[in-house]
């Protein structure tokens, strides 16, 4: 038995190095397709974490409103009143987003914050970016 295993191992040599470099070859091709596509994930998941933070305070403020009989007019306002667990968190890193213009705009961690703004005559939660107040149908189209 073990005069096989030790014809077995002699008689076998292992990989040729022409074998070993189509593998590689093949793995940097793969590598080559998927890391660019995986790249521009993260400010896609920003935006999601938006327009998720933003629906979900819209559904609050407006069972607020039915409950107090008032709108929200702040984000302090949703959780006091325990109708959010806790302030949502803008996205804590830089993003760039595409409106539906076309335009490019890149959204600075520093400058994001949640709050409230009136548009026809009801008060409700915003994105705000360079003071500019972005409602949830605004971000529906960035990608």
């Amino acid at each position: 038995m073990l005069n096989k295993l030790r014809s077995i191992k002699l008689g076998s040599k292992g990989f040729t190095l022409v074998e070993l470099l189509v593998v590689i070859a093949i793995l940097g091709i793969l590598a080559a397709i998927v890391i660019p596509k995986l790249m521009g994930q993260n400010d896609a998941a920003r935006v999601a974490k938006v327009k998720a933070d933003l629906a979900t305070m819209e559904q609050a403020a407006q069972i607020y409103a039915i409950q107090k009989s008032i709108q929200a007019t702040s984000v302090a306002d949703l959780v006091n009143g325990s109708f959010l667990v806790a302030t949502p968190v803008p996205p804590l890193q830089n993003f760039t987003v595409h409106d539906s213009n076309g335009n490019t705009i890149t959204m600075i961690a520093s400058v994001q914050v949640y709050d409230f703004s009136v548009k026809g005559n009801v008060s409700r939660p915003v994105f705000s970016a360079y003071a500019t107040p972005y409602f949830i149908e605004d971000i529906s189209s960035w990608n």
